[in-house]
């Protein structure tokens, strides 16, 4: 056998990937995917309760609007209104009343819509209307 036909035999072999180095590839694969999983998860959570934390502070916000528009006079009580970005009276549910993303602080887990409350000394607490906390 001649170095010509050597050469052609060994190119007709070499075509493509050996089923072992397919399942090299898939199980390389794979463990990027398991390793990767939870940081995507953990960053997750962590952008579900910056949204919590950033909801908290827009509902107080609004609520200090409508206290001082209002007199800012004695206790009062609002519910925020996520779609519209206003409170509305304690009374009223809000039209998006469960935009809260289920995160836990402090040991409270938040989901619902954000209640706040304003006291005669202007001091603003806020509680999720889903957790009761």
């Amino acid at each position: 056998m001649n170095l010509k036909e050597r050469l052609r035999k060994k190119m007709k072999r070499s075509g493509g990937f050996t089923l072992i180095e397919m399942l090299i590839v898939v199980a390389i694969i794979a463990i990027l995917v398991i390793v990767s999983i939870p940081m995507v998860s953990s960053s997750l959570d962590k952008a579900k309760s910056a949204t919590d934390d950033a909801n908290e502070r827009a509902a107080k916000a609004a609520a200090m609007i409508e206290y001082m528009l209002n007199g800012g006079t004695g206790t009062a009580t609002y519910n925020y209104d996520a779609a519209t970005g206003k409170v509305v009276s304690g009374t009223t549910a809000p039209t998006d009343n469960n935009y809260g993303q289920g995160t836990s602080k402090n040991g409270k887990t938040r989901s619902g819509y954000v209640i706040v409350t304003i006291d005669a000394s202007g001091s603003a607490t806020t509680k999720w209307s889903g957790s009761g906390s």
